[in-house]
């Protein structure tokens, strides 16, 4: 009570004019919008026992083969997000950087609303619009304050949301669209190619899945980027946006049936919609390649490559085969990455930087090589496999010396290993794990379209690893020969064998 007198003593005005917010009672002033989950808890105010909020994961399988994911977060923020299966790995030498182009044409105007009444439609639900592309998805997430049981005034809001990334899959896709875009992507291409650390990591996974879609560039190069038009994009649209079983809706902080009821009308038996009438001036067919015949996996090893640029820096990926994002080898090759020193340097660089002075990079490698700039592990995992390695950054070209104490260091890792770096490295993952997800929903949403579990499951997958699964992924991954890239200073940089 005492609340809301200092609240209407502070601000009477804006609770008199703004009609939606007076109409409410003195306790929903007070308690503002939540989900459904806490709304028990505002009611019960004289519980004796903590209250446990459980967050399980249900899925839909609507009629096409559109996956339906929910939880029903305790916090005020509800976030929809649509995983499409048109990740970079599905592009051809004719569609290279497609994905880079679609990432920014999503709010260029679609078959069913313009590129202004999509922007008004954000801005009337006040949602938070992003699009995120990877190897394996393009994603696109809406996150506002859209609450949704089955009778909550905010109803129309959720629709609105729903049907924003139901629609921006049919893009219009407009020449000068495209052109524009060019611009933006030109320009984002000259930035990752002066980035020599992005450069090195590319080149390493090009190596390393050679001749496969994971071997394709995941951020724009200045070559590409000239060649593709609105018929290459349409042509990717078409074939990897649909059917409806490459598509995963996932949602947080909704009702799972009231999500189903929602996004059923819009997404079951998906399919492209639009006339496209600016194709229909092509006569000739466009001829663009085939999916590589050859499956995913780790073929580098042994590979050595080079790329020199000016500077006195070199800049060192030594990668090795990783595993997939869903098996159960991921989770402790996760605690692995934590233990060796999952982006540490030589220099505290922000909060929590500290605690990784205890990592076995830093501690055998950092501080014995003043020469070395930055060293961090590099973990990425997809579907069907994945990517483990160690990023160097050395001056004076003392590259060959490091990379010698390196691959030394890593091979006495499985001698080394404790109950002390277990846990150490166990808190690590969670810590990483907790801060995305509590940060941005887009954190939460990866974690249940990729993995497939809610943050306490994967949190209690960690807490299971024990000292011998993290010993033997060690011992399996580090037996392999890796792929040595180098990019910058490269002179005495050794052919690994």
């Amino acid at each position: 009570k005492k609340r809301v007198e200092e609240r209407e003593t502070m601000f009477p005005l804006v609770i008199k004019l703004n009609t939606r917010y007076a109409t409410k009672s003195k306790t929903q002033q007070i308690r503002g919008i939540t989900t459904s989950v806490r709304e028990p808890l505002f009611y019960a105010p004289n519980l004796e026992a903590p209250v446990n909020l459980p967050s399980q994961l249900e899925t839909t399988v609507l009629e096409g083969g559109t996956k339906v994911m929910s939880v029903d977060k305790a916090s005020p923020i509800t976030s929809l997000s649509v995983y499409v299966k048109a990740g970079s790995r599905y592009e051809t030498s004719q569609t290279t950087h497609a994905t880079s182009f679609l990432k920014h044409l999503s709010l260029k105007g679609t078959n069913e609303k313009s590129a202004i009444r999509l922007v008004r439609d954000l801005e009337h639900i006040g949602g938070n619009f992003q699009t995120h592309i990877s190897r394996d998805y393009i994603s696109y997430h809406i996150s506002s304050l859209i609450r949704y049981p089955a009778k909550s005034p905010s109803a129309a809001n959720f629709q609105i949301a729903a049907e924003t990334l139901r629609f921006i899959l049919n893009p219009l896709l407009l020449e000068f669209e495209v052109e524009r875009t060019r611009l933006i992507v030109a320009r984002e291409a000259e930035q990752h190619h002066a980035n020599l650390k992005t450069r090195v990591l590319e080149l390493a996974h090009a190596e390393a899945f050679r001749d496969s879609g994971l071997g394709r560039p995941l951020y724009p190069t200045p070559d590409y980027v000239k060649a593709i038009t609105n018929r290459h994009l349409h042509h990717y649209v078409s074939n990897y946006y649909y059917p409806g079983d490459r598509i995963k809706i996932v949602a947080t902080g909704v009702e799972h049936e009231a999500l189903v009821n929602t996004v059923k009308p819009l997404f079951a038996n998906a399919s492209l919609q639009g006339k496209f009438r600016e194709l229909k001036k092509y006569t000739t067919p466009l001829v663009v390649d085939s999916d590589p015949a050859t499956p995913p996996s780790f073929v580098g090893s042994g590979i050595t490559v080079r790329t020199s640029t000016p500077g006195d820096v070199t800049h060192i990926a030594l990668a090795f085969p990783g595993y997939s994002i869903t098996s159960k080898e991921y989770v402790s090759l996760s605690v692995l990455a934590e233990i060796l020193g999952s982006g540490v340097s030589s220099m505290i660089t922000g909060p929590g930087q500290c605690c990784r002075f205890s990592s076995t990079i830093y501690q055998n490698i950092i501080q014995h090589y003043p020469t070395v700039r930055e060293a961090s592990v590099f973990h990425s995992a997809y579907t069907d496999t994945g990517i483990f390695g160690v990023y160097l950054s050395v001056s004076d070209t003392k590259g060959k010396e490091v990379i010698a104490a390196l691959r030394e260091v890593l091979k006495d890792t499985t001698k080394t290993l404790g109950e002390e770096e277990l846990v150490r490295g166990q808190r690590g993952v969670v810590n990483r794990l907790l801060r995305s997800v509590s940060s941005d929903r887009v954190g939460l949403a990866e974690l249940l379209a990729t993995v497939g579990k809610t943050e306490e499951e994967f949190v209690s997958a960690v807490q299971g690893v024990t000292l011998n699964d993290v010993v033997s992924v060690a011992k399996a991954v580090f037996a392999t020969t890796p792929v040595l890239a180098a990019v910058g200073d490269v002179r005495g940089i050794p052919r690994i064998n």
